[in-house]
């Protein structure tokens, strides 16, 4: 799966296309965009999208650091729109605040995106059979799709997806979709093979870390040995002297519930970050010294 388009980038190609299909997930809600994808700036959260040549594309924003987000993110559009997981393709937004949290941590993917996500397929899939029924003059109990496709269950008839965008975004979105019960799944719950590792074990994948901009800089931050401790002074004599560091910076650590003192060590590269912070003193508080990291390692040992 490649990660290098950016979600603004994939909007300004997508509203030059002659047709389109576009659901959007504004806070849970499922939306049509397909009036709204020449606006570089509206507000989107998480979207597929599926052109006329039947592919789906999906904006992934649950950031993938290898635990695998964007196949699990995937599967759950791909199990209920019924189409194989090799047929989406995952590109990831682009990291403005508009588009949500867009966050790593505690295992949240999958439980945040469990019903959003699984709703827009459903939702997708169920304006599809209905634009398939309506095209062949029949009830939506006699089609059923699979694999990219309607079938027509008496006739055997078969239209693409993208054979019936044209109809299916003219369509009112199904408001609550029918997901499928866990006996159902074909794709959740199974052993998959993850598209992305030959880019991976190649080097080829593209990380936060390979991304640079004009004038760019790097930061390495010093925090204080416990969680709570506040800053009392600090010496940054030795890590000025480093070659490419340009700035010893306080901050402040934000976390849900509080946040903590730090030193930021701002330089040319991520290494002479690194070796300005080793060489920056920092005096600290002793506020939750029972937290202290040197003992917390001592006791995992």
């Amino acid at each position: 799966m490649k990660t290098m388009t950016s979600r603004r980038d994939f909007l300004k190609a997508a509203s030059k296309a002659s047709l389109g299909f576009c659901l959007v997930l504004d806070h849970g809600k499922i939306l049509l965009a397909q009036d709204a994808l020449g606006n570089s700036d509206f507000s989107f959260n998480p979207f597929i999208s599926i052109n006329t040549n039947g592919q789906v594309t999906f904006v992934n924003p649950n950031p993938d650091l290898g635990q695998g987000s964007s196949q699990a993110s995937a599967a759950l559009i791909a199990e209920e729109l019924e189409v194989s997981l090799d047929k989406v393709k995952v590109i990831f937004s682009s990291g403005q605040a508009n588009e949500g949290a867009q966050i790593a941590g505690g295992s949240g993917a999958v439980r945040r995106s469990w019903e959003q996500l699984r709703q827009a397929g459903a939702a997708a899939k169920e304006m599809f059979l209905r634009a398939a029924a309506e095209t062949w003059e029949m009830s939506d109990s006699q089609c059923k799709a699979q694999n990219g496709e309607v079938i027509n269950l008496n006739t055997k008839a078969r239209l693409s997806y993208g054979e019936l965008v044209e109809k299916a975004r003219t369509l009112p979105i199904p408001e609550k979709p029918k997901l499928k019960n866990k006996e159902q799944f074909t794709i959740i719950g199974k052993a998959t093979k993850r598209s992305d590792v030959l880019e991976r074990i190649t080097g080829k994948m593209q990380y936060g870390i390979d991304v640079t901009v004009p004038d760019m800089l790097y930061a390495a931050v010093l925090h204080s040995p416990t969680i709570i401790g506040k800053l009392q002074s600090y010496d940054d004599k030795e890590a000025l002297k480093v070659n490419g560091v340009v700035a010893v910076v306080p901050c402040k650590r934000t976390m849900p519930y509080s946040s903590f003192d730090a030193l930021a060590v701002v330089a040319d590269s991520y290494w002479s970050a690194l070796k300005g912070r080793r060489a920056l003193k920092g005096v600290w508080g002793k506020e939750g010294d029972h937290l202290d990291t040197d003992i917390y390692f001592k006791k995992l040992y």
